[in-house]
């Protein structure tokens, strides 16, 4: 069975402000909790005015206080900036309030500028191994310390019956490595990559190690995805994607998402044309027969069954309509 989940940036288009772009986020988590998707995660991006969650935590919460069915979670909370003790306080927290709907993706990357990578982690008086703040965020989380533990006396509040499930992010070999170790979810950042490498995720399945969290290995892929009625549609609707890119190759924090003026009235280059044509092998784009079959055809090339759709276009109501129409492509189960 395929399933379709969301990963929303809350990106900030030109015109509207990062509080506008916060309720669309919220608004998509509505849609989305009737339209059938499995799971709706939000990103963390810091000091970037282009994409307004910079607290993922914080919002995951309004947005299970505001949905009913789907779940809700981090995609993902960049833990090198914090402890990990920290971290599973907050989801604990957060499954206390939302049992069963709350997941917990976890990733390494920054977030945005390394100034804010400063400041996050300014005072800390110790580094500790990325792989160590994983091993520790499961044993807080899944009670599972040896007694030689520095922290094995130690127990996240508050207690409940059940932890949000870790997803380990990554886009390399060596996070999939590291998930099959650790024997935790893990989600392939697809839509980063211009070659995206399907022996990644085949790795991970295979190396995968029984754990307390999952016995067996479990994936989802993250796609660029935009679908339109017509192929044409879906074309006028990516152009907007296409400028962003384009636009972030010269500077990577951009202030805003390009508005469909300013989409038209870019003065492109011939090589600018070639840039994105380049860009669109991150994208998945055309009428909903088309990216349906696009997107079970990465689906048998990665081995996965699971989806999660990120969907960036000029404005709020063509992003919800290529959900609406991906949702209908796919026979999701509306409520």
């Amino acid at each position: 069975m395929v399933h379709l989940s969301i990963l929303d940036q809350s990106p900030v288009v030109e015109g509207k402000t990062e509080a506008e772009a916060l309720m669309e986020t919220s608004q998509l988590a509505q849609e989305a909790d009737k339209l059938g998707y499995t799971r709706f995660w939000v990103s963390e991006h810091h000091a970037m005015k282009a994409m307004a969650g910079s607290s993922p935590e914080v919002l995951v919460s309004h947005l299970a206080s505001v949905t009913s069915r789907i779940r809700v979670g981090s995609g993902g909370i960049m833990i090198p900036h914090y402890s990990s003790f920290k971290v599973a306080e907050n989801f604990q927290v957060l499954e206390a309030l939302y049992p069963d709907r709350i997941d917990l993706g976890i990733g390494r990357a920054s977030g945005g500028l390394s100034l804010a990578s400063k400041a996050l982690q300014e005072g800390k008086t110790e580094i500790i191994p990325y792989h160590q703040q994983i091993i520790d965020l499961m044993h807080y989380l899944y009670g599972s310390f040896s007694k030689n533990h520095r922290f094995s006396r130690l127990q996240v509040t508050p207690s409940v019956l059940s932890a949000p499930p870790i997803w380990l992010l990554g886009s390399s070999m060596e996070s999939a490595h590291l998930a099959a170790r650790l024997g935790i979810p893990y989600a392939y950042a697809h839509f980063l990559s211009y070659h995206a490498d399907p022996t990644i995720m085949k790795r991970y399945t295979q190396l995968y190690q029984t754990s307390v969290i999952c016995d067996q290995p479990k994936t989802l892929i993250a796609l660029f995805v935009i679908c339109g009625e017509t192929e044409k549609e879906a074309e006028e609707m990516t152009s907007t994607l296409d400028l962003t890119f384009l636009l972030s190759e010269q500077n990577p924090y951009i202030s805003r998402v390009p508005s469909k003026k300013t989409v038209k009235s870019y003065p492109y280059s011939d090589q600018d044309f070639l840039r994105m044509k380049n860009n669109r092998s991150r994208i998945i784009v055309g009428n909903p027969k088309s990216v349906r079959d696009q997107i079970l055809e990465i689906g048998e090339t990665f081995g996965t069954d699971e989806f999660m759709i990120l969907t960036i276009t000029h404005d709020f109501k063509s992003k919800l309509k290529s959900y609406q129409l991906l949702s209908e492509a796919f026979h999701l189960v509306s409520n």
